[in-house]
């Protein structure tokens, strides 16, 4: 199956979620190898929606059959003979190297964009409008025609989980993989000088205190505002601390630095 197949699918129960993939797949249900994705809420429309995710790559989980007898009994040569050669299939390219190779955006992809959000809006029962500014290496969208009490119960979540199936969507509609940032109602730069602020305030403790401190879990593009925002300050030294997409960032204190 191709890297390019639909990795997400939806539905009121877990049964209908995992029958909606094996038609796509035209595999047995049991034969699906998925799992069930964190977010069951928010970007769809009914709170217990289920999304599961299925690798495009390997759809079908891996079963070791075991050897029938008669196979068994040739695997092994007779005495004296010379061993049979071994041919090694080659090492398919990871899923994740695919998906890493990002382009620029073009007319396309952006038409592809806007019919991209008109589908997960109506999956969230809302009619998104979308204001888009193409740059060298990717979408710059802010969000629009989302009441403003609507916008304030979804929060910045919401807009994540849009950006996060964005390019996914994108790459069904146009074959192209572009990156999309997406922001509505300022959500996202109101949490990203929020994110200042407190990395800004850690800062000052320990160069009162001139003891190291670890903020809380953060994403790559968090702990870069971050990064870039004590380097700015000046005084502390920034290291990010751990394995996985969350990390914590460490603060110290530069020897020499007057408190």
């Amino acid at each position: 199956m191709s890297p390019g197949g639909r990795r997400f699918f939806w539905g009121h129960t877990l049964a209908q979620a995992v029958a909606s993939a094996a038609r796509h797949y035209q595999l047995a249900p049991e034969r699906l190898d998925y799992r069930i994705h964190g977010k069951r809420h928010g970007f769809l429309r009914h709170p217990r929606a289920v999304v599961i995710e299925i690798d495009p790559a390997s759809p079908a989980r891996r079963e070791l059959s075991p050897l029938p007898p008669t196979a068994q009994r040739a695997s092994a040569p007779p005495p004296g003979a010379a061993s049979p050669a071994v041919v090694r299939a080659p090492s398919p390219v990871a899923p994740e190297a695919e998906q890493e190779r990002w382009e620029a955006p073009d007319d396309e992809s952006e038409v592809a964009a806007h019919e991209a959000l008109r589908q997960l809006g109506r999956l969230a029962g809302l009619e998104l409008g979308a204001h888009f500014v193409r740059t060298a290496d990717r979408f710059e969208i802010e969000l629009t025609g989302i009441p403003e009490a609507r916008l304030a119960s979804l929060g910045l979540e919401f807009v994540e989980e849009i950006e996060h199936l964005l390019p996914r969507a994108i790459f069904r509609l146009s074959g192209r993989r572009v990156r999309c940032r997406l922001d509505a109602g300022e959500l996202r730069a109101a949490h990203e000088e929020s994110l200042r602020a407190r990395a800004r305030e850690a800062a000052a403790r320990v160069l009162a205190s001139s003891e190291p401190e670890l903020l809380e879990p953060l994403n790559p593009a968090e702990r870069r505002i971050v990064h870039l925002a004590l380097l700015e300050l000046g005084g502390v030294a920034t290291e990010s601390l751990g394995s996985g997409f969350l990390k914590r960032v460490q603060i110290t204190r530069v020897p020499g630095t007057q408190r």
